[in-house]
């Protein structure tokens, strides 16, 4: 197995976490890798605020010829699949009652407490209807404005006196 070891706080066993458990999540993502399922894997685990488990399985390129191993704070090409989580992670906290989903983002992200973010929600966020554009330069695409000069903008059209 290609393992590489991530920066730790605390053993497994001082936040009360059975230490064996890695071993059955690192032997997992091998097969996974056997299997042709997916290239290399990383985690990071915590409890009551402490990483206790910082690791990578796997190698970092698709190459054949090429067995540099994954490091746990490798950058990889994602995608997609953050959304998944995102959604779930957002809906889950809706089911439990924390959070609803026509709650303006500001109320969670101070950040958004300004014309013409401030209106943003959840719901929007997570349908892509918020009006919110990619950051400029990460995909090639002749209409992208700037999102920096829209912020740039819309921070130009805002006045306190008004507010």
């Amino acid at each position: 197995m290609l393992y590489t070891q991530g920066k730790t706080e605390v053993s497994p066993a001082e936040v009360g976490y059975d230490e064996s458990r890695i071993q059955v999540l690192n032997d997992h993502f091998q097969r996974l890798i056997d299997d042709g399922e997916i290239q290399c894997a990383t985690y990071c685990l915590s409890r009551k605020g402490k990483v206790f488990a910082h690791g990578a399985v796997g190698k970092k390129s698709f190459r054949k010829d090429d067995n540099t191993p994954v490091q746990p704070d490798s950058i990889r090409w994602l995608a997609s699949i953050t959304k998944l989580f995102t959604a779930v992670s957002i809906m889950k906290l809706v089911e439990d009652g924390v959070t609803r989903l026509d709650v303006p983002v500001a109320e969670i992200l101070p950040q958004f407490n300004t014309p013409p973010y401030n209106g943003i929600t959840l719901f929007q966020l997570l349908t892509h209807s918020s009006g919110l554009h990619t950051d400029d330069g990460c995909f090639d695409n002749k209409y992208q404005s700037s999102y920096w000069a829209l912020m740039e903008r819309a921070y130009r059209l805002y006045d306190p006196e008004k507010d």
